[in-house]
């Protein structure tokens, strides 16, 4: 058996220090790719809507109102309505029953 310059705990010592360059490595490789990403779903993003405002605009000049109020709701989003419910789970439906929560 060949003999070692390194004892077991300094092996192991160097087995730890080079797992953390390669961590901090992977983790740097992946925080760039994370920014890049980012930044190319914002572009897109941006391109996407001014492509849309130009859609908007040309079926505005050509009276489309359809078309235009079907890319206004696509540009705007769908809002959710959240219900007040009391502890029971009931919902709240009149100014009379909100009023009363706070007390």
């Amino acid at each position: 058996m060949r003999q070692s310059n390194l004892d077991r705990g300094s092996f192991f010592l160097v087995i730890a220090v080079m797992t953390a360059a390669f961590l901090f490595c992977a983790i740097q490789l992946y925080q760039n790719a994370h920014t890049e990403v980012k930044k190319s779903c914002r572009r897109d993003k941006r391109n996407w809507i001014e492509s849309k405002g130009k859609e908007a605009d040309a079926a505005a000049s050509r009276s489309d109102a359809k078309t235009l109020y079907g890319i206004i709701r696509e540009l705007g989003g769908t809002r959710s309505s959240s219900n007040i419910k009391d502890k029971n789970g009931n919902t709240l439906q009149t100014v009379e029953d909100h009023s009363g929560m706070l007390d």
